[in-house]
């Protein structure tokens, strides 16, 4: 299988969370990128070329997200790019609320979960999604 390529989108209260998630994910065997810390030019940059390369585009989605304009632009990227959109959700609150444009995407839930395990969860889903995407091109 292809090492797949994620782009982790968050707020900067869900850094913490954001740069352990990446590592597990990268122990599972797969490409992740983080842009945590601050907004500036050259880090624009390096998350658009993150995102232009990656497969998967994976958001945060917790109660500070919700409001946050740089998630619903990346988020807009990722769509505009064809990106597959993977919404993780940090609680139960969050997911209550979410935003109109997360709800027709099938989400994972990891509330209270440590990085390691909500990695474990997100791994499978992008697994097993790539999966049916090769045996859907082998087929056709």
């Amino acid at each position: 299988m292809n090492q797949q390529s994620i782009v982790i989108s968050h707020t900067s209260t869900d850094a913490a969370y954001a740069k352990a998630l990446a590592a597990e994910l990268r122990a599972l065997g797969l490409k992740s990128f983080t842009a945590a810390g601050a907004r500036s030019v050259a880090k624009m940059e390096k998350i658009r070329e993150a995102l232009t390369a990656a497969e998967w585009f994976v958001v945060l989605v917790s109660d500070r997200s919700l409001w946050s304009p740089w998630i619903n632009f990346e988020f807009g990227a990722a769509l505009g790019q064809g990106k597959r959109v993977l919404p993780v959700y940090l609680s139960a609150a969050a997911k209550r609320r979410s935003l109109h444009q997360f709800r027709h995407l099938k989400g994972v839930s990891v509330a209270n979960s440590p990085p390691a395990d909500a990695a474990r969860k997100i791994a499978r889903v992008i697994m097993s999604r790539d999966g049916d995407l090769r045996a859907q091109k082998r087929a056709s």
